[in-house]
C-alpha cells in the first residue's frame, strides 16, 4: 500500500452505502458535495476503541467548531476486519452517540477479501491515529481545493 496521498489529488469516494446528516439511506456521497474548500474524512471501525474514546470526540469538537464552517466533514466506517460486528446498521448509532449530523459510509472488504478501496485509495492503514486525541486548536494545508489535506501537528495537542 502507498504510504501517503498527502500533496496529491484526492481521491473521488468509492463508498457505496450512506446515510445523511438525519440517519436516512441516501446516493453514494462524493467529495464535491462536502463542498469546495477543505474536506475531512474520518475513517474507524464501530468496535474500535480508540475510534470513540479518541476519534469520535475530536470529531465532534471539530464539527462544534464555528471556525469549521468551510470545512466539509464525512466519517467512513472500513469495515477490514470483524465484518460480523462493523456492520451498516452501526452507522445510525454512532452518528447519534456523537450527535454528528454528518454524512455517514460503509464500506466492506473488497470482494477478493482485502481491504476496503477508501483504505488502499487514502492510504489509511487502518483507523488507528485518524485523528489526534484533544483537538484545541486546527489548521489545514492544501494547495488548492482539490488537493488532499493534511492537518498541521504544531496545531494540535494530544493527550
Amino acid at each position: 500500500m502507498t504510504q501517503s496521498i498527502a500533496g496529491q489529488p484526492a481521491p473521488e469516494l468509492a463508498v457505496l452505502y450512506w446515510i445523511d446528516a438525519e440517519g436516512k439511506e441516501r446516493p453514494p456521497l462524493t467529495l464535491k458535495e462536502l463542498g469546495a474548500r477543505h474536506r475531512l474524512l474520518l475513517f474507524y471501525q464501530h468496535w474500535c476503541g480508540g475510534c470513540h474514546s479518541h476519534g469520535f470526540p475530536t470529531l465532534q469538537a471539530l464539527v462544534q467548531d464555528p471556525r469549521s464552517e468551510d470545512v466539509g466533514v464525512a466519517a467512513v466506517q472500513t469495515a477490514f476486519e470483524g465484518t460480523y460486528v462493523n456492520t451498516r446498521d452501526k452507522l445510525p448509532l454512532d452518528q447519534r452517540r456523537y450527535g454528528l449530523r454528518i454524512p455517514f459510509g460503509h464500506e466492506r472488504r473488497s470482494s477478493i477479501g482485502v481491504h476496503p478501496s477508501t483504505m488502499e485509495n487514502y492510504c489509511t492503514d487502518g483507523t488507528r491515529g485518524s485523528l489526534p486525541s484533544t483537538l484545541t486548536e486546527w489548521s489545514f494545508r492544501t494547495d488548492s481545493p482539490s488537493t488532499s489535506i493534511g492537518l498541521s501537528k504544531r496545531s494540535l495537542k494530544t493527550a
